[in-house]
C-alpha cells in the first residue's frame, strides 16, 4: 500500500522512479543514417571482415621482406621486387611489406634509395580483418548508437539496425487562465500556455516522442477523460498545474481516484507539487504549474524518467567545488538553490540567485548549477562547498560569471 505520507526528497524521488519505471519493449528497424542517439534493442554483429585482404597502412612501397637479405635495392624495378602502396588499398599476395614513402627516395639515375630497412615482415601492412572480423560484436543491446559506432556498422557491413521505439510522452496542459501561443493581442489576466513548448523541447533532446494536448479547463470531469485517454497511448504522461491547492486545482483529486498514489509531493521545493501517480499501470507525472518549477522539476525528475523508460542509467550530477559569495541560510524545508557559477582570478565562486526578485528571462541567463540545501542546514559566505553544474564545464566563465547557453 502506498504511504500517503511519502514526501521524498530528491534521491528518495529518483529512487521510486527507479522503482516504479520499466523500459518499454516496443522496437522499429532504422536505417544506418538514423541510428545516432537511438538504444540497440538486441547485439549487433558484424556481417564481415575489413579490410579482406592484405592492405597498405600507410603511402609506400610494398616489398618482399626476403629480398632485404642479399640484394641491392638500387637494382630493384617497380612491379616486380616494389610497387607502389596508397593507404587503404589492396597489396598483392606476393607483397609482405610497406615501407612508407618518406624513406624512400630515387637517385639521378632513378636506382631505388631505401633509408631505412623493416624489421620484421608485415611492417604497415594491414592484414584482413584489421578493422573489423566478421561475426565481431559492435554494439551490444541497450548501448546508445553514436555517430562513432554508426561509423564502425558501417564498416561491419551493417545498414540497419533495430532499435527501442522512443517512449511515447503526452503532455496535459491545464488551466482557465491560459491561452496557447500566437493569441496576441493577450486579453487581461490571461497566461500564456508556455510549459507544453519547453517541454516538448525536453523530452525530444532527451529521447521521447511527445505530444501535447490542447489546454484542458479546470473541470474535473475534463482533466479525468485527458488523463485516461493519454494513459491508453502513453509510455508516460506528464499533466501540468492544478496540484496546489487553489479552489479551481482538481489534479491530485482526479488522480487519486483513477489511479494509485505513489508521491503525493516532494520534501523538496521549488516544485513542491510535483506528484507521481500510476494510471493503468502508466507514470503520470504531475508538473507544478509556474514556468520556473515546472523548467527545474522537468530537469530533475522527468529526465530520469525518459531516460529509464529506454533502459539508460539515470544522469549523474557533475559537480565542481566553489566559494560562496554570499551565505545560504536554514530553511524549514529542503530546497534547490540556484546559483551563478563563474571563476575569478583562478577561484570558482557560487552567487546565490533570488529567482522571485529576477524575471524569468533573466533568472535563466544568470543561473547555470544549483545545489540541494537540506532542511535546517545553512553555510556561511566563504565556504567551499560542491555546486551541481546545469551547464557543460566550458561554458562557466570567467570573472563576471555571464552564462553562456551552454545547457
Amino acid at each position: 500500500m502506498p504511504n500517503n505520507n511519502l514526501r521524498p526528497n530528491r534521491q528518495e524521488m529518483l529512487n521510486i522512479l527507479q522503482q516504479q519505471l520499466r523500459p518499454i519493449n516496443r522496437y522499429e528497424v532504422l536505417p544506418l543514417t538514423e541510428l545516432a542517439g537511438r538504444i540497440a534493442a538486441e547485439d549487433i554483429m558484424a556481417v564481415h571482415s575489413l579490410p579482406n585482404t592484405n592492405t597498405a597502412a600507410m603511402d609506400g612501397i610494398a616489398i618482399r621482406f626476403a629480398d632485404l637479405q642479399g640484394t641491392d635495392p638500387s637494382t630493384w624495378q617497380e612491379g616486380k621486387e616494389y610497387i607502389y602502396a596508397n593507404t587503404g588499398c589492396e597489396v598483392p599476395q606476393q607483397y609482405d611489406t610497406v615501407i612508407k614513402i618518406e624513406n624512400v627516395s630515387f637517385d639521378e639515375k632513378g636506382h631505388l634509395c631505401l633509408h631505412y630497412h623493416p624489421q620484421q615482415k608485415g611492417e604497415l601492412l594491414h592484414h584482413p580483418g584489421t578493422q573489423v572480423v566478421a561475426n565481431e560484436l559492435l554494439v551490444r543491446s541497450g548501448e546508445v548508437i553514436t555517430p562513432s559506432l554508426i561509423g564502425i556498422m558501417a564498416s561491419g557491413g551493417i545498414t540497419q539496425a533495430k532499435v527501442l521505439a522512443r517512449p511515447q510522452i503526452t503532455f496535459i496542459p491545464t488551466g482557465d487562465e491560459l491561452v496557447p501561443i500566437g493569441q496576441l493581442p493577450l486579453a487581461l489576466g490571461k497566461q500564456i500556455e508556455s510549459n507544453s513548448i519547453m517541454c516538448g523541447a525536453q523530452v525530444q533532446e532527451w529521447g521521447g516522442e511527445y505530444r501535447s494536448l490542447p489546454i484542458i479547463a479546470d473541470k474535473a470531469e475534463l482533466i479525468r477523460q485527458a488523463v485516461l485517454d493519454a494513459a491508453a497511448s502513453s509510455d508516460l504522461v506528464v499533466i501540468c498545474a492544478g496540484s496546489a491547492k487553489g479552489t479551481h486545482d482538481y489534479t491530485l483529486a482526479v488522480l487519486s481516484e483513477i489511479g494509485e498514489m505513489i508521491v503525493p509531493e516532494l520534501r523538496h521545493g521549488p516544485g513542491k507539487q510535483f506528484s507521481l501517480y500510476m494510471v493503468n499501470d502508466v507514470p503520470v507525472i504531475g508538473l507544478p504549474g509556474p514556468p520556473h518549477g515546472a523548467d527545474l522539476i522537468s530537469q530533475l525528475y522527468v529526465k530520469p524518467a525518459v531516460k529509464l523508460l529506454q533502459g539508460q542509467p539515470l544522469p549523474q550530477p557533475y559537480y565542481i567545488n566553489a566559494e560562496l559569495t554570499a551565505a545560504l541560510d536554514k530553511r524549514d524545508m529542503d530546497f534547490v538553490v540556484r546559483l551563478r557559477l563563474f571563476s575569478q582570478n583562478g577561484k570558482m565562486l557560487a552567487e546565490p540567485i533570488n529567482t522571485f526578485v529576477l524575471t524569468r528571462a533573466a533568472a535563466y541567463q544568470q543561473m547555470n548549477s544549483l545545489y540541494y540545501l537540506e532542511k535546517g542546514t545553512s553555510h556561511h559566505q566563504g565556504e567551499v562547498i560542491a555546486i551541481e553544474l546545469m551547464v557543460k564545464p566550458e561554458y562557466i566563465t570567467e570573472s563576471n560569471g555571464d552564462k553562456n547557453n551552454g545547457k
